[in-house]
């Protein structure tokens, strides 16, 4: 935990202990293990991405605000599993999280050997976390080095003419997904190029077919996974 959050810790150990005690025991188990590994996940890293955060507490960047997500993190093992199934030779693509919060997806990206990883974050608290996280990220067994923490509404993204693995976690409603959606449409039309969308709790996935030339090539309890190729 950085130097500085103690009070946050704090806070965040007593907002889960409620969380738990209204669980049943079988949840409220499960709950606490999936918490214990993401603590230690951060702890043996060096980084805090741990805790959830309303967008009331939040200074966004741009006029989407009421369209965004609170800050939850994605489980490391949840990440690493379709990360490490994706069949792709990582050398050759960039991985992209937008919404990235306080940057726990990048970290475990980067111990695959992207070309480069890159965050898009709105929140200014969160992407300045995102940084420090950055900095003291520490792995013996990271891959890629190449991480960059970008503070601007995704809407306003220009996306890198480079094969892609996209991520998103929910992170905004569709007046956001849609023009980004575009844009990546646009992009893909501009310089056609191999790019996967991996979409978690994705509860608007069916724009992604209507608005881009995705298609959907795998489902799973908590996510969908959409693909553009040149086949």
């Amino acid at each position: 935990m950085a130097r500085g959050s103690f009070g946050a810790h704090n806070a965040l150990q007593r907002a889960l202990y409620k969380r738990l005690t209204s669980l049943k025991p079988t949840h409220t188990l499960l709950s606490l293990v999936a918490e214990c590994r993401c603590r230690i996940f951060d702890w043996r890293h060096h980084i805090d991405t741990c805790g959830f955060v309303g967008l009331a507490d939040l200074t966004v960047r741009g006029e989407n605000a009421e369209h965004g997500a609170a800050y939850q993190p994605t489980h490391p093992k949840f990440v690493f599993d379709i990360l490490g199934d994706l069949g792709i030779d990582y050398r050759k693509y960039a991985f992209i999280d937008i919404g990235s919060g306080k940057g726990r997806t990048l970290f475990v990206a980067a111990e695959y050997p992207f070309e480069k990883i890159i965050g898009v974050e709105f929140a200014e608290e969160l992407h300045n976390i995102a940084l420090r996280n950055a900095r003291n990220f520490r792995s013996r067994t990271q891959k890629c080095q190449d991480i960059e923490c970008v503070l601007m509404d995704a809407s306003q993204y220009a996306f890198p003419p480079l094969p892609t693995v996209f991520f998103m976690f929910n992170p905004f409603r569709p007046p956001v997904l849609i023009p980004v959606l575009r844009k990546l449409n646009q992009s893909l039309i501009q310089v056609p190029r191999d790019v996967i969308l991996i979409y978690v709790g994705a509860f608007h996935a069916h724009l992604i077919e209507s608005e881009t030339k995705m298609r959907q090539v795998q489902e799973g309890p908590h996510h969908k996974m959409f693909r553009f190729t040149l086949d």
